[in-house]
């Protein structure tokens, strides 16, 4: 069961040699905790998007005994959405946000510190992904966030990119999920990833007839910024399984 309504917070990142505040929204299970945590990460729709399923994905979160902090990545940097360019907000920006998030929930007390995962759709898939590999400008990151007795313990993509599977090893237990038919965030590039990891760090699943946003909303597949999108209902059921158990797998 998930707790009373959300919790509505501003953490600092560092952006462009500045200080900006992003929002942030956070929930928690009922009870006293330590809980464990999930960051939740929005698609290039952005936070309050209506054709993301962010809230579902928070609410089965906080259902399975997890809190949950929503980053908004893109309104302090002056966006609405960016899925006509979609690196517009890069995944490094969208990786300060999340160790940012990160060590915020590090130091607070109904929180495990050390139980911290990610969860990302879409643009927030790719941001998934980057966190979970071993980028020089991240260790920094890691390091502070460590200071804090805090880890981020397991990460998901959901129909997110992957980039080259040259470099950057994952370092963090990782989750992709991915359409078939997928032309915004093809597949390829994620079998390759985790081919390329030796110690089974990553799994893989795709789903053959689906498209990207294979969970919802829309009922039957439209063409949106250029890619075709739809709802897959077998895709989204396995995801919904899927999901809890890589998780507890990392997080209990």
């Amino acid at each position: 069961m998930s707790g009373p309504r959300a919790e509505e917070n501003t953490i600092a990142v560092e952006y462009q040699g500045r200080q900006i505040q992003i929002g942030a929204r956070f929930n928690k299970p009922l009870g006293p905790g330590p809980f464990p945590a999930v960051i939740v990460l929005h698609t290039c729709d952005g936070i309050d998007s209506q054709s993301s399923t962010i809230g579902l994905w928070a609410a089965l979160m906080q259902a399975q005994g997890y809190a949950t902090l929503r980053p908004d990545s893109f309104t302090a940097r002056g966006y609405a959405a960016v899925c006509s360019n979609t690196g517009a907000v890069s995944m490094q920006d969208r990786a300060q946000d999340v160790f940012a998030s990160a060590y915020w929930l590090a130091g607070r007390p109904e929180i495990r510190a050390d139980r911290i995962a990610v969860l990302g759709l879409s643009h927030g898939g790719g941001a998934a992904v980057y966190i979970a590999r071993d980028h020089e400008e991240l260790r920094p990151l890691r390091q502070q966030l460590a200071a804090r007795h805090g880890k981020i313990a397991a990460s998901v993509d959901l129909y997110g990119g992957c980039g080259s599977s040259a470099g950057h090893p994952v370092i963090t237990p990782l989750l992709a999920l991915l359409g078939g038919r997928d032309d915004w965030a093809p597949p390829a590039p994620c079998a390759a990833l985790a081919s390329a990891q030796a110690n089974g760090i990553m799994q893989i699943q795709v789903y053959p007839g689906a498209y990207h946003a294979f969970d919802g909303p829309r009922d039957r597949p439209v063409s949106y910024a250029g890619h075709m999108v739809g709802y897959d209902p077998a895709a989204a059921q396995d995801a919904r399984s899927r999901v809890p158990q890589f998780m507890a797998s990392y997080m209990r």
